[in-house]
């Protein structure tokens, strides 16, 4: 485990953190929508902080190839019903929700683990 140098900043990343997650609900985004990368870039920023402090978090940002356009919706035919032209993407790049939450909820969990007082057992453990 790391030793943590700087437990005041690493504790406001992790409200801030926390914040985002509960600001990232499925009450308050639709369950499959896409996230902006407004978003990704507040993350990234919370992370980077963290780096500064000497904790390595590096697998927990978000891969540039998950942050892309989105196809946007054709014209549609009013007689046939049908989309017309071929696809357009969006200008704003997206990242799915759910790779998102899934590193943010990664580094709370990892981040509370570090903060933890007592060590923490890992692997099978025998019923005494």
């Amino acid at each position: 485990m790391p030793k943590i140098v700087d437990t005041d900043k690493l504790l406001r990343c992790l409200a801030f953190l926390t914040a985002l997650r509960q600001n990232t609900s499925v009450d308050s985004i639709r369950e499959y929508a896409d996230l902006t990368t407004s978003h990704v870039n507040e993350f990234h920023t919370i992370l980077s902080t963290i780096s500064s402090i000497g904790i390595d978090v590096s697998e927990f940002f978000i891969p540039d190839q998950e942050v892309k356009p989105t196809v946007t919706p054709s014209p549609v035919d009013n007689a046939t019903g049908r989309a017309t032209g071929s696809a357009t993407y969006s200008e704003e790049k997206y990242v799915r929700k759910s790779i998102f939450l899934a590193k943010l909820d990664a580094i709370i969990n990892y981040l509370n683990m570090l903060l933890e007082d007592k060590p923490r057992k890992t692997g099978f453990q025998t019923p005494t």
